[in-house]
Parts: structure tokens; sequence; C-alpha cells
């Protein structure tokens, strides 16, 4: 066991955290599947419009993928298949009715798992939809189930602000955790890394489990990071794969594993200044935006997020919750002017420059609406990315080599270190409103084309 401190970074103050109470919601008549969450994924569907699906029977997969199953999180009817651009599939909805019957499932008892071959078991995973949950790092996408994974990293932390706090998303959920780790055993003959937040409190049950070395970590965002574990406990080599997994997905699949039914249940955290009250409810997988924030909202003016207000993607209030997103992040719509704007000292206005009156109380909090306060313009180079940056990669010149194309360069400068989440609080406070996320994925699909 080791701990690290992070130094570059910044926790962001903005109010509206989740509280630990725990909210009541109805449980959902309609359930979503997003085929847009699974990056690099063109769906090749199963199903069509009207017919009955189960819990956990597969609706598409993977194109040039026949084995990667993704399936429906409820037992109902296929009311709709919604397109978008160039008719790329974006959503397929499932409106429950009936018996809440399930597709069934090879149940495996942790003495099995020794005696079958790789190749066997993650048929196994992909065919229960379990193996989206498996990422990797270079790219940040569904792992190749034909590479062995040098190391596999568990992350059982989350510093993004407004995100749910993994201990409570892992409540009770040791024995499916520790089958899930034995699970993942089977992937490689490197280590396990469980990553866990400094606390003088302990480690949560969860941390327990045989075949993980724990790593703690402490300082600011982004230490919470599974790119800035990386860089700090086993850094890739050329040429290395490794697999990056949530606590709580593990668990799934050690769910999935035991009991041989496709785990739907799902803890999310309601956060942020536009709802009169934070908390966590215990709801489905696939669950609708519209049923999470019930009489919840102050306002209609406000932004769905699913997810965190850095990483999240934007939803509908039609719309569903992610995949991978155990938070519902609500924060109000503005388009509003301040009067005389930088002008005034901005007592209640937030800066990482400090440069506002506020910046006399650094413990208070701050209600952020969806204003990025400017317009996109020419990058200036005066060392905001740098001061929140934690990784060592020449941000500036990667992004700049990116722009010009320049792969090798870019290789060069850590291309392969970082994805969206890692520059994401770098976008926050870049001054020339650049969406750098866009611009690394952009580097590190040109990148796979040429070279995969």
């Amino acid at each position: 066991m080791a701990v690290y401190t992070v130094r570059r970074g910044k926790d962001l103050k903005i109010a509206g955290a989740p509280s630990p109470q725990e909210l009541k919601v109805d449980d959902p008549p309609v359930l979503g599947v997003k085929p847009v969450d699974f990056l690099g994924i063109k769906p090749k569907l199963l199903i069509r419009e009207n017919d009955r699906v189960v819990t956990g029977q597969p609706l598409f997969y993977a194109k040039g993928h026949e084995k990667l199953m993704f399936c429906s999180p409820g037992c109902g009817i296929v009311t709709a298949i919604r397109r978008g651009a160039r008719r790329v599939i974006t959503e397929i909805e499932v409106t429950r009715s009936g018996a809440e019957d399930s597709e069934t499932f090879r149940v495996f008892r942790e003495s099995e798992l020794a005696n079958i071959s790789v190749e066997e078991l993650s048929a196994h995973l992909m065919h229960g939809g379990m193996w989206p949950y498996i990422r990797q790092r270079p790219f940040g996408k569904i792992a190749n189930p034909s590479i062995s994974p040098a190391v596999i990293f568990i992350n059982g932390m989350d510093t993004e602000p407004l995100a749910a706090d993994p201990c409570i998303l892992m409540d009770g959920r040791e024995e499916d955790f520790r089958m899930g780790v034995r699970v993942l055993q089977e992937f490689t003959h490197g280590p396990i890394y469980l990553t866990l937040p400094l606390k003088t409190t302990g480690d949560p049950p969860f941390a327990q489990v045989a075949g993980v070395t724990v790593h703690h970590f402490t300082g600011p965002h982004p230490s919470g990071l599974v790119g800035t574990h990386i860089r700090h406990i086993r850094p890739l080599k050329p040429a290395e794969i490794a697999w990056t997994l949530r606590a709580v997905h593990v668990a799934d699949i050690g769910s999935f594993i035991r009991t041989g039914k496709y785990p739907v249940h799902r803890t999310v955290a309601i956060s942020g200044t536009g709802v009169a009250e934070t908390g966590y409810v215990h709801t489905r997988l696939g669950v609708p935006v519209s049923a999470l924030i019930e009489h919840r909202v102050k306002d209609e003016w406000v932004r769905y997020i699913s997810g965190t207000v850095l990483t999240g993607s934007q939803v509908e209030k039609t719309g569903y919750l992610g995949f991978y997103d155990n938070t519902l992040t609500v924060i109000p719509e503005s388009e509003k002017r301040d009067f005389m704007g930088w002008a005034m000292p901005g007592w209640r206005k937030y800066s990482l420059l400090k440069a506002y009156a506020s910046c006399v109380n650094p413990s208070k909090t701050y209600h952020l609406d969806t204003r990025i306060n400017g317009g996109v313009r020419a990058i200036v180079n005066i060392g905001a990315w740098e001061r929140v940056f934690a990784l060592d990669v020449h941000i500036s010149y990667l992004i700049r080599a990116i722009l010009a194309e320049d792969l090798e360069e870019a290789c060069d400068l850590g291309l392969l270190e970082v994805t969206e989440e890692d520059v994401a609080l770098c976008t926050f406070a870049c001054p020339s409103k650049m969406e750098l996320g866009e611009i690394i994925r952009k580097g590190l699909d040109l990148y796979e084309k040429e070279n995969l």
C-alpha cells in the first residue's frame, strides 16, 4: 500500500453536492438504452419496434464484433427506436409491462472459474452485456477481449464536483465485488490495483477483499481519475494495455456471475442547485430523467446532465440516464449578462485565477449556472491549463500538435496517456473557451484510424 499526493489540480467550489439522505422515486414505467454511450460502437439491431423483450435480452450487438451484446434493462415492449443525424441510433425505449421476466445465464461458483478458459469467460460476459463495463487505456474505449491487459485498475474514488460517493454506491455489495475481482484475475497475470481516497476513518468494507493491491490518493481533483492513478502507480509501456473499471461496475460483474441475472438495480445521486433537495435514490438501469426529478426541480429553466458538470452529457427531461453514470446533475440555465461584467468586484463570482473579490473567502461554495462567461477566441497560453493538469504531459503543446494533425509529435507529447476526462478541468479553466476533450478525442481517433 502506498499513499500518493496530487499537487496540481482544483476542487471546484460548486454548491449542490448530494446529501447522504435517501430519496424516494417511483419505479420507472419506461426505460431507455442509448447506443451513443458506447464510444466507437456501431450498433446492429436484434429487435424491432413492438417486439417484446425480457430483462437481459440482447437489443443490439457491435458491428464487426458479433459477440459483444448490449442488453435490455427491463421486460416489456420496444416502443421506440430513435435515430439522429445520418440515421445513427440514439435511443431504444422499452415500456415495461407484464411479469418481470429475465434472461437466465449460467451461474459460476468461484471454484469453477479456474477451470474455464479465458475465451469462454469473456464470451460469457459479452453475451450477458457485462463486457462494456471494462474499458481500456489507451483510447478509453470498451476493452479489446483479444488483448490481455498488463494491469487492471479499479477506481473506488471520485473527486469530480457533485459526483456520487462510491462508498454509498457500494454499500452492502462486498460479496459481489469480491466475485468481480475474482473474475478479473482470470484475465491477467499482472496486478490489480484498487484506488481509494485517503481517509482518517479507514477504508470501506469492499477494500478488504483479497486479490487487489490498495493505493490511496489525496489532493484536489483530478486525484480521483484513473489517468492520474496510472501515471503514479504503473505508467504503461509502449504497446501495453490497461483495463479500467469503477468499483460499482466490478460489483455488477460479480453479481452477474453469482446469480446468472443481468444486474439492473442502480443507486443514483441527484445533485446540483437546480433541485430542491439532493440525495440518493435506488432505481433501475436506463431510468428516465423525468422519474428522478419529479417534484424536485426548482425552475423549469434548468439543464439536466447525465454524469457530472465536468464530464457528463446534456440530456433532455424526456431522456435517460447514461449507461456508465450514477449521477444526475441539475443546474440552472442562464443567458443573462451581468451589469458591467468583469469590471464589478464579483463578491459572488467564482474564478480559478482569483480575479474577483470572492477569493478572500476560499471556503465559500458558488451557485454556478450554464454560462461560460465569454466566447471562443484564439488560444492565449497563460498557463491556465497547466495549473490544473496533473499528468506529466505538456498539454499546450499536445493540443497544438493535434490541431496540426502531427500525430508523431502528439504521441511523443503523451497523446496515448490521456482521454477526455483528464482534460475536463482544463476545459473549465480555459480562458479561450476551448473544448479540449473534443480535441483529445479527435487525436485519439486519428491515431487509431492510422495505426490500428
